[in-house]
């Protein structure tokens, strides 16, 4: 496991039996974001380098059944099925198919990018533990976010909370933020009953010739090519 490598140089940076189990816990993340079954309803928010409160970035949400995914945020969707892949963005009425389309979402993606932040980290540490969460930090001296904290659910090992900190001036993705935190209001490995998710025929009329959006969407520009 990459984490086993990762923690022979943390050990550099703290007590090697906090190491032990930071790693320990960890593993317990990641295997838990490779459930078969995933549903993750989340919130963005920002503080602007020039104020104080925090600004909503938006709202989210992803859905993940064996190879069916769905994601959401703002006015952008994406499907994932055994027939393709489609793209929306409802704010540009604009539909982008893609016919017979495999994508696997690597597991990093769905922890936020946490495991590439953490083989990046100069340091990590548990900052506090109860008996519902875990928190613990880690520490980038080179990168544009030069901090993150992480809240790990102890009932299910889904991550609750990520506060990340951008170093100054930087040119990050989001410039204009210095610290950005995403707060997770769903996290469950349950089994999702709700397929239509996950359905594209909601979105694209495919019947072997050449596809198209449905009467409902008719008028988003629409491209599509196989995959």
């Amino acid at each position: 496991m990459k984490y086993i490598l990762l923690f022979s140089f943390s050990l550099l940076f703290f007590h090697r039996s906090g190491a032990q189990e930071l790693c320990e816990y960890l593993e317990k993340m990641q295997q838990a974001y490779r459930s078969d079954h995933l549903e993750l309803d989340f919130r963005v928010r920002a503080i602007p380098q020039t104020g104080k409160d925090p600004k909503v970035i938006g709202y989210g949400t992803i859905k993940r059944s064996g190879e069916h995914y769905y994601s959401k945020f703002g006015a952008r969707e994406m499907i994932i099925s055994d027939k393709g892949m489609v793209v929306v963005d409802h704010s540009d009425q604009k539909m982008v198919y893609y016919r017979n389309y495999r994508y696997n979402i690597p597991e990093d993606k769905l922890m936020g990018d946490l495991e590439a932040l953490t083989e990046l980290a100069d340091s990590l540490f548990i900052l506090s533990r109860d008996q519902e969460f875990l928190t613990y930090k880690v520490i980038d001296r080179q990168g544009v976010i030069s901090s993150a904290e992480i809240r790990l659910s102890l009932e299910n090992y889904l991550v609750d909370k990520i506060s990340y900190r951008y170093v100054p001036g930087s040119d990050s993705i989001l410039p204009a933020y210095r610290s950005m935190e995403i707060e997770y209001t769903k996290a469950s490995t349950q089994i999702i009953s709700e397929r239509e998710y996950f359905d594209l025929d909601r979105y694209v009329r495919d019947t072997g010739g050449d596809p198209a959006p449905v009467p409902e969407f008719k008028d988003y520009r629409f491209s599509w090519q196989e995959g």
